[in-house]
């Protein structure tokens, strides 16, 4: 996606490894999703006096007027700069994902043009604001953790997360990690540290939680671990999911994670019919 921002250019650099994208597309077969991976923008705070359009130069024209209403709401720093570096992860995932389908869209869209709203469910969606785009849909997910976001666009319904490692994952591990889910990743991944195997559980059932919520998200313990498999650089992670009352949802998802340096990253695709989904779209 042509985001320039003079003199931060070198910021769009899609920093999310190969290795995870490749096993991903491998186990999900989506030749065209899309992850992308930035460091965290500094979005300066709004300038009193200033008109709504012009709060956040340099960044205003890389957001859709709501997106730049709803910065220009929060008080704290971190928080507006994971929301800003959230949209734009969203929006290159979303141009990069056109053009790996050959999708032409003219006149070609510009990152105002694409706003990264929510449903009632919290869920990120995406709504194209030019008449050449009526007929596109995907799906996106987006996170952040530490000093990076990231986002993913696919085809289907879809979670990603990203996960520093940090010890309060030790400190809350009865929150998402059953029974003797740590020994299983012990024995699977001898080499790693507690702290990094937590890591990558936390995100690969975060991923799972979000890519499921179609439907309703589940919690972390309604997810359990039944298989784990070494793929390239990555884990694949088979979860089973506890069934939840009047809600037609997957018996099992896989997810693909990895590590970025001091973060785990996974990824979760479901390719399921969700006609049956709970989620209404506001």
């Amino acid at each position: 996606m042509n985001l320039t921002i003079h003199p931060m250019d070198k910021q769009l650099i899609n920093l999310f490894p190969t290795t995870i994208t490749q096993g991903a597309i491998d186990i999900f077969g989506d030749q065209t999703m899309q992850p992308v991976l930035l460091r965290l923008f500094t979005a300066p705070a709004p300038v009193a006096g200033l008109p709504q359009a012009d709060a956040d130069t340099p960044f205003h024209h890389l957001l859709h007027p709501k997106e730049a209403f709803l910065l220009s709401g929060y008080r704290f720093t971190k928080r507006r700069s994971e929301y800003l570096t959230g949209r734009i992860c969203a929006k290159m995932a979303i141009q990069g994902r056109l053009q790996l389908n050959k999708t032409a869209v003219a006149p070609p869209l510009k990152p105002g043009d694409i706003e990264i709203a929510s449903t009632v469910s919290g869920r990120p969606d995406v709504r194209f604001h030019t008449p050449h785009a009526g007929a596109l849909k995907m799906d996106i997910s987006i996170s952040h953790s530490g000093d990076y976001g990231v986002a993913l666009a696919t085809g289907t319904m879809c979670g990603i997360d990203l996960q520093l490692r940090q010890a309060s994952l030790v400190r809350v591990q009865e929150k998402y990690c059953l029974g003797d889910e740590d020994k299983v990743l012990a024995a699977f991944l001898p080499d790693h540290d507690p702290l990094t195997r937590l890591a990558l559980l936390w995100s690969a059932k975060e991923a799972a939680k979000k890519a499921l919520s179609y439907w309703q998200m589940p919690g972390f313990l309604d997810l359990q671990v039944t298989k784990l498999k070494s793929l390239r650089d990555s884990i694949v992670f088979c979860l089973r999911i506890r069934p939840i009352q009047n809600r037609h949802m997957p018996e099992e998802v896989r997810v693909v994670a990895g590590l970025f340096g001091d973060y785990a990253l996974a990824i979760c695709l479901v390719n399921e019919d969700r006609s049956h989904a709970g989620t209404a779209r506001s």
